[in-house]
C-alpha cells in the first residue's frame, strides 16, 4: 500500500527570462516528508512570489510533488547496527568496570564474621559481574558477524 508517509515530497521554483527561454534561478527542495511539504508550503510559495517581484519580465514555474521514498541500503542498516553494537559494547564495559571498583570497596570494607563468599550481597556482585561479561561477550560476537556481513557486501 502505498501511502504519503512512503513518498518523499519536492518543490522546484524555475525562473525563464522568456516563456520556455533561458533558465534564470532554479530553487529545488527534496526529500521531505508530506508534513514538511505542507507546514513550509506558504514559504515555497512566497519564495516564488519573491523571484516573480525580482524578474517581472519573466515566467515562474511553481511545481512540486512527489515521488518513491528510497530506503537505506542493506550496508547502511548494517554500518548502523555496527556502530550500535560497539556503543552498546562500550557502554556495558563503563558500567562493568565501576561495578567492580564498588565491589572492591564492598570487600575492603566487609568486617563480618562470617566468610565473605556466605553474604548475598557477595552473591549478587558475583552474578552481576558474570551477567555483564556475558552481555559483552555476546555483543562483540554479533559485531564480529555483523562486520563480516559488511565485508561480504562489499
Amino acid at each position: 500500500m502505498i501511502t504519503t508517509y512512503n513518498q518523499s515530497h519536492w518543490v522546484l521554483i524555475k525562473v525563464y527570462d522568456k516563456q520556455g527561454g533561458n533558465l534564470l534561478q532554479l530553487h529545488r527542495w527534496d526529500e521531505m516528508r508530506f508534513e514538511t511539504r505542507n507546514k513550509w508550503g506558504w514559504y515555497f510559495i512566497y519564495r516564488a512570489a519573491l523571484a516573480q517581484v525580482q524578474h517581472p519580465k519573466a515566467h515562474v514555474d511553481f511545481t512540486w510533488g512527489n515521488i518513491q521514498a528510497l530506503g537505506k541500503t542493506k550496508t547502511q542498516l548494517l554500518s548502523n547496527k555496527i556502530t550500535a553494537r560497539k556503543r552498546k559494547i562500550t557502554e556495558y564495559k563503563n558500567k562493568l568496570s565501576k561495578f567492580e571498583e564498588e565491589f572492591e570497596i564492598y570487600k575492603s570494607a566487609y568486617i563480618k564474621i562470617f566468610p565473605i563468599e556466605e553474604e548475598t550481597e557477595y552473591q549478587m556482585y558475583i552474578n552481576s559481574i558474570a551477567l555483564a561479561q556475558s552481555k559483552i561477550k555476546r555483543l562483540e560476537t554479533e559485531l564480529t558477524q555483523l562486520q563480516k556481513e559488511v565485508g561480504d557486501d562489499k
